[in-house]
């Protein structure tokens, strides 16, 4: 079984399906995204989407390379991997519609 929630980054909102329980998750991963998208438009303006997001991303993983996140416990960290697939393969889908259009 699934969820379906949205969550807002740049100012849109998109739809995640996510496992139950892990809505709080999902939703604080996109604020995080959302805080990195935010810092990119104040110096850049507004570059098209997915080049924000792709940004943000690998603002986000060079952190988690240079020991910047918070620690947690493994329990955690398995929510929060399901969480970042979770929103991984939406954002893939939502990727997939911009290089269509």
């Amino acid at each position: 079984m699934t969820v379906q929630i949205s969550v807002l980054v740049n100012g849109r909102s998109y739809p995640v399906t996510c496992a139950p329980g892990e809505e709080d998750l999902v939703r604080a991963s996109a604020r995080l995204l959302d805080e990195r998208v935010q810092r990119f438009v104040k110096v850049y303006g507004q570059p098209s989407e997915s080049h924000l997001l792709v940004l943000a991303g690998l603002m986000l993983a060079a952190e988690l390379g240079e020991g910047k996140a918070p620690k947690s416990d493994p329990a955690a960290d398995a929510k929060a991997v399901a969480g970042i697939d979770a929103v991984a393969q939406r954002l893939d889908a939502i990727a997939g519609r911009l290089e269509r259009a």
